[in-house]
């Protein structure tokens, strides 16, 4: 049960993660946890991406005056029409509409990160999608990191654990790395994430994109759901690829409420985790086709040779995979960080735990209280030695109610009750596979 592999994967502690519940839709880049705390330490100086004030929420060179659409020279428009936009690009480089709102497109310019496209290792946006405990997290980190370093994938995954874990929480503090769990900021929404309707105060998103300088910034987002697109709202658009600045299709929305013009710099990339059961389609919706989709599997593998009081991990963490995988689909497994354990405690007894208080009621979930089916997939319904069986059943009985028993009463069904005991016995486990 003890392994180093376990500071690779998904777990409840140990995490440099942070959490983002006690900041407001408010509340600025320096005033939230997971980023510096210096009043005084900006992301960046670049003068194209500040705004008056320091605000960077205005893009002073390419301001258009009195509101009217901004004019380039290398691109005029032909015949001063517009076109309406329908999700397939802006004809004859005229000015468009998105959703109702106006959309202005700009020239390319001569921005530090324009260099960006160039840099091929990653698409600009990865989803990265898995089982539970299948070590999602991990490969978001390796995939943070080596975005930076410009690494590839490959060399990260031979990296020392630790030492990509320390380089990992130093991006952090530098602000080149934005982590954030989607269940905190979703509550707060647009608001909270691109500017507020009311107060019109830069979003999380919207500052840290408006300040990214040189090099490469990532934001991470942890388990994101089917709604998640919310949060982006009209500037949606602006993650795909081509319309990222320094693009021949760079553009700039204007925000609906500030009604400023709001670009996505190329340097900026955005990696999240969800689950393997959570649709492709419902989360990225009509853009899934400008997301790297990248599906993580479970390895029993990694727990090959690991024993516990005679118990193969290996063995029962297939077996039970292959099981749920019959009745359920294989977007239904468990991953190996369920069989992973932490160094301090007992081997046998993080493993009890794990069933009891993790495997049961994921399973329950999953069968939708199905408890026969339940039983068939922990191999109870094979078992001689009562001991051993997790559910235990009781028959029908026929002095169970009181009165005459109505024909449409089911005597064939048996009521299941859970045998702590069993948890406690190395056998109970040992028999799901053998």
């Amino acid at each position: 049960m003890t392994t180093n592999a376990a500071d690779a994967r998904d777990a409840d502690s140990g995490k440099p993660s942070v959490s983002s519940q006690d900041k407001s839709p408010g509340l600025s880049l320096q005033q939230t946890s997971f980023l510096s705390q210096e009043e005084n330490d900006p992301i960046s100086t670049r003068p194209d991406r500040r705004g008056e004030n320091g605000s960077g929420s205005i893009y002073t060179d390419r301001k258009a005056e009195n509101g009217a659409s901004s004019t380039y020279s290398n691109q005029q428009r032909k015949n001063n029409s517009s076109s309406t936009y329908s999700g397939r690009g802006v004809e004859n480089g005229a000015d468009s509409t998105y959703m109702g709102r106006k959309e202005e497109k700009v020239p390319v310019s001569t921005h530090p990160d324009r260099r960006e496209q160039g840099f091929r290792l990653y698409p600009k946006n990865t989803l990265i999608k898995g089982p539970l405990k299948t070590g999602k997290y991990h490969e978001a980190i390796l995939t943070a990191v080596g975005i930076i370093e410009g690494k590839e994938m490959d060399m990260m995954r031979i990296e020392a654990v630790p030492d990509v874990l320390e380089h990992y929480k130093n991006y952090i503090e530098e602000c080149r790395i934005l982590h954030v769990s989607y269940p905190d900021i979703d509550r707060h929404g647009y608001d909270g994430w691109i500017e507020d309707r009311h107060t019109l105060r830069d979003g999380i998103f919207k500052e840290y994109a408006n300040r990214c300088g040189e090099g490469r910034y990532v934001v991470l987002m942890e388990e994101i759901d089917l709604n998640w697109m919310h949060l982006f709202g009209e500037t949606c658009v602006l993650l795909r690829d081509n319309r990222r600045e320094g693009t021949s299709s760079e553009t700039a929305i204007t925000l609906c409420h500030s009604k400023e013009p709001f670009r996505l710099p190329s340097n900026l990339y955005i990696v999240a985790t969800c689950d393997e059961n959570v649709g492709e389609d419902t989360i990225l919706g009509a853009i899934s086709q400008d997301f790297f989709i990248r599906h993580i599997s479970p390895n029993a593998g990694v727990l090959h040779g690991m024993r516990i009081e005679g118990i193969s991990l290996e063995d029962l963490m297939t077996t039970l995979n292959l099981r749920i995988s019959y009745f359920l689909g294989s977007d239904f497994q468990l991953g190996e960080g369920f069989f992973l354990g932490s160094s301090d405690k007992n081997p046998f007894i993080s493993l009890a735990r794990v069933f009891r208080e993790q495997l049961i009621p994921l399973l329950e979930k999953w069968f939708d209280g199905d408890i026969e089916r339940i039983r068939y997939v922990l191999g109870d319904n094979g078992k001689q030695d009562s001991a051993t069986i997790f559910y235990q059943e009781t028959p029908f009985q026929t002095g169970l109610f009181k009165g005459e028993i109505p024909d449409a009463f089911d005597r064939e069904k048996c009521i299941y009750q859970i045998n702590e005991q069993a948890f406690l016995n190395p056998q109970s486990y040992i028999e799901i596979y053998s």
